[in-house]
């Protein structure tokens, strides 16, 4: 599965090169005084790293996380004078194994949230089409959690919290660096696209450069969980344009 997402971010590129070549245009003057705010949702998948943890859940007698996040999210972008673009994002994910054994009756579940804040520049725009490579910065928030119908007493590190057989909650945070490439088509019933629906591809990579575990706000010790990670999203949702020389924000542009 990780090769296919690096194929298909690697298809996004090379997609996107081909059609910057055939379709860069210089910004108008209309463009250098025009913000442009997008509304969307999003939903994709993300690879993520989890030997470290699937080990200490083999060790413990579990099944196994899936390598796989399915995400679903929320985003602004804010694009100025059609070229710099600063957007934000908050994304759902979950990812689930069963029970180790009906006499325990214990249950591993893991879910989370991804927040990042972006910057892109337009490499190709036109008022249908638009190519921006990014970075970003932001973190995510995973919490892993075990259920058993037997109490006990509160584990203080991870091999514990697998073996106890009371319900244990807790946190793992990481910061990432992003690099990343997008994509968007609007589709609009007017010819100069002022406003209208906005349809996009967003791909790249993440970089964590920390993580921790904590339990009851205590740190402690646990696995890594994806230090290193690729993304692929759709995202569908509302565009428009605003020309603050013209106070309007239905005045065509001049491409």
């Amino acid at each position: 599965m990780k090769r296919i997402i690096i194929l298909a971010i690697i298809s996004i590129f090379a997609s996107g090169i081909a059609k910057a070549q055939e379709q860069t245009i210089e910004p108008t003057k209309n463009d250098r005084e025009s913000v442009r705010t997008t509304m969307s949702l999003s939903g994709g998948m993300q690879y993520i790293d989890t030997k470290g943890i699937n080990n200490d859940l083999a060790n413990a007698g579990y099944g196994y996380f899936s390598n796989i996040n399915y995400l679903l999210g929320i985003g602004v972008d804010v694009t100025i004078y059609d070229r710099w673009i600063i957007g934000a994002e908050w994304d759902k994910n979950n990812n689930t194994t069963s029970t180790i054994n009906p006499n325990l009756s214990m249950k591993a579940e893991m879910s989370g949230s991804r927040t990042m804040i972006r910057f892109g520049y337009n490499v190709v725009h036109n008022n249908f089409f638009n190519l921006f490579p990014e970075i970003g910065f932001g973190g995510n928030l995973i919490k892993f959690s075990t259920k058993s119908l037997t109490p006990d007493s509160i584990a203080t590190n991870f091999p514990q919290i697998l073996q106890s057989n009371d319900g244990n909650m807790v946190n793992y945070t990481n910061s990432f660096a992003n690099i990343g490439l997008g994509i968007d088509f609007t589709i609009s019933d007017s010819g100069n696209a002022q406003s209208g629906c906005r349809v996009g591809i967003r791909a790249g990579y993440q970089i964590a450069f920390s993580h921790s575990w904590s339990n009851n706000s205590t740190n402690i010790d646990g696995p890594k969980i994806s230090p290193n990670m690729f993304y692929i999203k759709l995202t569908v949702g509302f565009t428009t344009k605003y020309n603050h020389k013209n106070d309007n924000p239905n005045t065509a542009d001049t491409l």
